[in-house]
């Protein structure tokens, strides 16, 4: 086990058991260690990272308290996941899950066009994209600073409009988001496989 400093805090760094015990050592509810056990025993070869308490990335209470235990694969690749349940807007787009992947960034921001996101007042933190034949792009998100709603979110790029009394704004209304899983644990749960960089990483179960 190792440590990482970065602008925003320490990261700690550990082999599949390692991540492990600091799951199984934690206080996050049963569905949610189980969720997060299960990603990590898919894929036993890769590192992992979790947060130390104390660091300054944006987010609320409840989600800090997953990343304390878990953020994900300790990579310097750029990453993409894949999950094994269909896109929220499969019956849209109609890809099978198996030909999605998800590029995983961390930003109040989907684009250069907005500086931050807001859905019926909540601001957004958005996790990932997608980009549909090159069309339509989604996005994975939750809201930041709500403690009682950790949930993922689908969210179709062409659905957020520009604020009217400030063009750095996007807004979306919650009728227009699509649910994907219902927590950021619950997230990692469902991937099955990873992209780091050029090199392809399949869940083994």
């Amino acid at each position: 086990m190792k440590t990482q400093t970065t602008s925003v805090g320490t990261k700690i760094i550990g082999a599949a058991q390692e991540a492990e015990g600091w799951i199984l050592a934690s206080n996050l509810s049963p569905e949610m260690q189980a969720s997060l056990v299960r990603f990590v025993r898919r894929f036993p070869a890769l590192h992992f990272e979790k947060w130390q308490p104390g660091h300054r990335l944006p987010g609320a209470a409840a989600l800090h308290a997953i990343w304390n235990v878990l953020y994900g694969v300790h990579t310097s690749e750029l990453r993409w996941m894949q999950f094994d349940t269909p896109d929220a807007y499969s019956d849209i787009h109609e890809t099978p899950a198996a030909e999605i992947w998800y590029h995983g960034f961390l930003d109040a921001s989907p684009s250069s066009e907005y500086e931050r996101v807001f859905m019926d007042g909540q601001q957004l933190l958005f996790l990932g994209y997608w980009e549909c034949s090159g069309e339509t792009t989604y996005y994975l998100a939750l809201k930041v600073d709500d403690e009682q709603d950790g949930r993922v979110y689908v969210i179709n790029y062409e659905d957020i409009s520009l604020d009217m009394d400030d063009e750095s704004i996007g807004r979306i209304a919650a009728g227009r988001v699509r649910e994907a899983f219902d927590s950021y644990a619950v997230m990692l749960g469902h991937i099955v496989a990873l992209r780091l960089g050029e090199t392809v990483v399949t869940a083994i179960a």
